[in-house]
C-alpha cells in the first residue's frame, strides 16, 4: 500500500547572537512497495540562517523492509546527509552517506 505524509513550517528562527530570520523547514515519509518488496523513503530540508550565512541541511533515508525474510521489524537502507554552510560560513557543501538499521520495537 503507498502511504505518504508530508509537513511544511516556516518560522521564525533565533539562535546565538543573529536576529530572527525565517526558517523552511519540510519532513516526508512514503511507504511503498515493488513487488513483495516494502520500502520506506523518509526525511527532511531545512533552510535558514544562521549569524550570516544561510544553511541547507536534508537527510533523505531509503529503507528496505526485512519482512519478506521474516524479520518484520527490521529494515536496512541508507541515510544521506547532505549540507551546505553546516559548519560556518563559507564551508560549502557536505555528503555523507550512512548505513542506516532501524529496529521497531
Amino acid at each position: 500500500s503507498d502511504k505518504w505524509a508530508h509537513s511544511v513550517t516556516l518560522y521564525l528562527r533565533k539562535e546565538e547572537s543573529n536576529d530572527p530570520a525565517p526558517h523552511l523547514g519540510t519532513v516526508w515519509s512514503r511507504e511503498f512497495e515493488v513487488s513483495i518488496q516494502k520500502f520506506l523513503f523518509n526525511g527532511f530540508i531545512d533552510y535558514y540562517k544562521k549569524d550570516v550565512t544561510w544553511v541547507f541541511s536534508a537527510q533523505p533515508q531509503l529503507l528496505w523492509s526485512m519482512e519478506a525474510l521474516g524479520a518484520s521489524s527490521l529494515w536496512l537502507g541508507t541515510e544521506q546527509q547532505i549540507a551546505h554552510n553546516f559548519y560556518g560560513k563559507d564551508t560549502g557543501w557536505s555528503w555523507m552517506p550512512t548505513v542506516f538499521v532501524k529496529i521497531n520495537f
